[in-house]
C-alpha cells in the first residue's frame, strides 16, 4: 500500500512565510526593560507637573473668587446700610478663617451670617468694616483693608473713605 502525497501550494505558502518570520527575528523587535522604564518614569515626571501647575491654577482661582466674595459681600453691606437707613458691618474673623454681614446689627456674627473662606485662603487680620447710612465708612479715618492670602499670593479688598470698593 502505497500513501499517496497530496501538496496543497497555499498551505506550503503558509508554513513558508512563518518559518521565514520566525528566522528573522531581530533583538531590537520588542520593548526592552529598561526602555519601559525610561518612558514610565517620563510619563511619571510630566503627570506630576501638570498635576503641580493645575493645584497652582486652582489656588489662584480659589484667591480669587474669596476675594470677589469678600468685595461683593462689603457692596452688599453698602447697600443695605442705605437701604434700611441704619450702619452695618462687616466683620472679619481670622482665627475662624471666616467673614459676615452683620444683618442684625449686634456687633457679632450669628451662624447664620458667617460665611467661611475656602481652606487654602486665609486672612491676614481681624477687622470691622461699617458702612453710614449714607454708603460712606462710619468713624474711620483711614481706609479699611481686608488682605487674603494662600501660600503663593495675596490680594487686598480696600474700602474708600466714601464707600468705594478696590480689589488690588
Amino acid at each position: 500500500m502505497h500513501v499517496a502525497e497530496i501538496r496543497d501550494p497555499f498551505l506550503e505558502v503558509r508554513v513558508d512565510k512563518t518559518l521565514r518570520a520566525m528566522m528573522r527575528r531581530r533583538p531590537e523587535a520588542g520593548l526592552g526593560l529598561m526602555d519601559f522604564i525610561f518612558s514610565f518614569s517620563i510619563v511619571l515626571i510630566m503627570g506630576s507637573i501638570t498635576v503641580h501647575i493645575f493645584n497652582m491654577a486652582y489656588d489662584y482661582y480659589e484667591l480669587i473668587r474669596a476675594t470677589n466674595l469678600v468685595a461683593e459681600r462689603l457692596e452688599y453691606a453698602r447697600g443695605v446700610a442705605k437701604q434700611q437707613g441704619q450702619p452695618t458691618s462687616v466683620i472679619c474673623d481670622m482665627a475662624k478663617n471666616s467673614f459676615g454681614v452683620d444683618r442684625n446689627h449686634n456687633g457679632k456674627l450669628e451662624s447664620i451670617e458667617v460665611e467661611e473662606l475656602p481652606s487654602s485662603v486665609r486672612l491676614s487680620n481681624d477687622s470691622t468694616i461699617t458702612f453710614s447710612t449714607g454708603g460712606g465708612l462710619q468713624g474711620n479715618d483711614r481706609q479699611p483693608q481686608i488682605v487674603l492670602s494662600n501660600w503663593r499670593v495675596s490680594r487686598t479688598v480696600q474700602v474708600s473713605t466714601l464707600g468705594a470698593i478696590q480689589i488690588d
